[in-house]
């Protein structure tokens, strides 16, 4: 599963679109918190079966999952 999150401004307040991403499915969330909570919110189980791939932000290394691979494209910037 591939997870990002990138800011929005509305209304003047910075909140956070979230995606995850599976061979098979996508899904989007529109937060206001880029913390843990969030994810939680979306997948309370996290991805206990499933490698999470992601830039290595510390909410998405506290997500249960059987493996954490850090995104080779964030390692290369």
């Amino acid at each position: 599963v591939g997870s990002d999150e990138t800011s929005v401004k509305v209304k003047g307040q910075t909140d956070w679109i979230w995606v995850w991403q599976s061979q098979s499915a996508s899904f989007i969330s529109y937060e206001q918190s880029r913390g843990y909570a969030s994810i939680i919110k979306n997948f309370p189980k996290g991805f206990k079966s499933s490698t999470l791939v992601s830039d290595a932000l510390s909410a998405q290394l506290k997500t249960p999952a059987q493996k954490h691979q850090p995104c080779v494209a964030h390692m290369l910037r």
